[in-house]
């Protein structure tokens, strides 16, 4: 497999370690099972966040499509990351500055890049095409995701430039939906709405909360923690629990079948149809 990070000892370490520098930015099934998947990581004894794409055979071998470490470890938490219209917009530290660019969600072709003054404040997406962030010196910018044109930018108060950004500055494809509820089943005393009839179930044991999930009669019970919410990208819904790790349950949108589970410990599955075809480290 090639979703691991050498350092420059030549160990080996999954990429995937941490909730809060993961998210899911694009992901996409065909005929039962996971073909493509984009995601943010963390790059280990280098301290870097990373993005990167993987594309995936019938066997569950998967290649890396493309590769870009982040500025930091903590650019996803820190909304320094955002993904629009095929397009995911990140930043590298340069020139006593930021560099923004622009790259295709599955190709990570460059699209477009800017230099600017340091980065204040989080990236957001304004009116669904432009991504908008404050620099140091108190400019608000606004790039085209698509083509990259920047509009003109002059200068602004601190207050004026933050009322600009306030509420844009938060990318809406990272926040988790935990849904409306239904009636559960005697043995459960939650349900929570996914996907038709893809429910989280949920029930007090022993004072701690006892989370499952599946269409009835057929629930699969996780164990203990806390069901975080579900989230559509692409074709597939991904669902977030906090148990032992934190864990991503993937599933198609279109038929509700079970394509993958993601670990932080860097575990993971992959299934076609809803049979396992894949266990290792991601």
């Amino acid at each position: 497999m090639s979703w691991f990070h050498k350092d420059h000892g030549g160990k080996v370490h999954p990429i995937l370690k941490h909730a809060d520098y993961t998210a899911i930015l694009g992901a996409e099934a065909k005929d039962g099972r996971l073909v493509r998947l984009c995601y943010t990581g963390h790059a280990g004894v280098t301290e870097h966040g990373v993005v990167q794409a993987i594309e995936f055979t019938d066997r569950g071998d998967g290649k890396t499509l493309w590769r870009q470490n982040l500025a930091s470890e903590s650019d996803l938490s820190d909304g320094h990351v955002v993904v629009t219209k095929d397009v995911v917009v990140t930043r590298i530290a340069e020139k006593g500055g930021h560099t923004v660019i622009g790259h295709g969600l599955w190709a990570g072709e460059e699209k477009w890049r800017h230099h600017v003054a340091q980065m204040v404040s989080r990236m957001g997406i304004d009116g669904g095409s432009h991504v908008l962030f404050v620099t140091i010196d108190h400019a608000v910018h606004v790039i085209d995701i698509v083509s990259g044109t920047q509009k003109p930018h002059d200068p602004v108060a601190t207050d004026q430039a933050r009322d600009r950004v306030v509420g844009k500055t938060r990318a809406p494809r990272f926040d988790y939906q935990t849904g409306d509820t239904s009636p559960a089943p005697e043995e459960w005393s939650d349900a929570r709405n996914v996907l038709g009839e893809l429910k989280v179930y949920e029930r007090d044991w022993a004072g701690t909360r006892e989370i499952g999930v599946g269409v009835l009669p057929n629930v699969t019970v996780l164990g203990k923690g806390r069901y975080n919410g579900a989230l559509r990208v692409g074709n597939v819904v991904v669902l977030s629990f906090s148990l032992e790790h934190h864990h991503w349950y993937i599933y198609s949108a279109d038929a509700g079948e079970l394509l993958a589970v993601m670990r932080e410990d860097g575990k993971s599955e992959l299934f076609a149809h809803g049979h396992s075809i894949w266990q290792g480290k991601l």
